[in-house]
């Protein structure tokens, strides 16, 4: 999946994001074959000076011990001269991590009243030939296994809520295969924005899964927040 061209790089990280969840809802994928030595262009992207471009992809192979995965930005009037052009002057930060998913198991008890899951946040994963740590774990696949407990003997209802803690930030997830998404949220808002709510029952147990991952442009850790309110049968009723 790919974003932009665009000189906003929160909207184009959002973009990208919503893609390539939107592609995993849908089961998109494409398969090909590389002979021996053969090589392929998987994504490409047009971009103009002081623009911003973003992709994300997801390969699976077999056998990957003799496939190499490389990026680069190129000239397309000359490719081949560009493509062995390092840019002076500025850092180029790239690094190779041993995992990109990470997996959360997470109860929350309504007798709690306010749980938090932090996204985004430490351990931040490290490349251990360059060193380089990914603070804010863009990129990474959160699956968060979350179980709601309702013992009391009234209705309860749970609302979720995205609040930032690093600058501003959007958030993009998957609820049970539901696509929700934040608005854009930043310093100056001072309430998280609720993005959904659950309704559990007297004495219900709610196993929820949650596919969520930090948003290129955006500034993480932040946090997906529940909290719990009262809600009467009554008012259920009237709804």
């Amino acid at each position: 999946s790919e974003g932009g061209p665009s000189k906003d790089g929160l909207f184009v990280g959002h973009q990208v994001t919503k893609r390539f969840f939107s592609a995993i809802a849908g089961n998109s994928s494409n398969s090909f074959e590389l002979l021996p030595g053969e090589s392929r262009k998987v994504i490409w992207q047009l971009m103009k000076p002081e623009q911003v471009v973003a992709g994300i992809v997801r390969l699976r192979s077999g056998d990957s011990s003799g496939l190499r995965v490389k990026m680069q930005i190129v000239d397309p009037k000359c490719p081949q001269l560009s493509a062995l052009n390092k840019p002076k002057g500025k850092k180029v930060y790239y690094g190779c991590f041993d995992s990109a998913h990470k997996e959360i198991d997470v109860k929350f008890d309504c007798k709690a009243l306010l749980g938090e899951v932090p996204i985004g946040d430490k351990p931040f994963l490290e490349d251990e030939r360059s060193g380089l740590v990914l603070r804010g774990n863009y990129g990474v696949i959160y699956k968060i296994n979350l179980e709601l407990n309702n013992k009391f003997s009234g209705f309860r209802k749970v609302d979720m809520l995205f609040s930032p803690i690093a600058g501003m930030a959007r958030l993009l997830m998957m609820v049970d295969g539901q696509l929700v998404e934040s608005g854009l949220l930043g310093d100056n808002n001072t309430e998280p924005e609720k993005v959904m709510e659950f309704v559990l029952n007297p004495r219900e147990k709610r196993h929820v899964q949650i596919i969520t991952m930090p948003q290129p442009g955006s500034f993480y850790p932040a946090c997906i927040v529940l909290r719990s309110n009262v809600t009467e049968y009554a008012i259920l009723l009237e709804k």
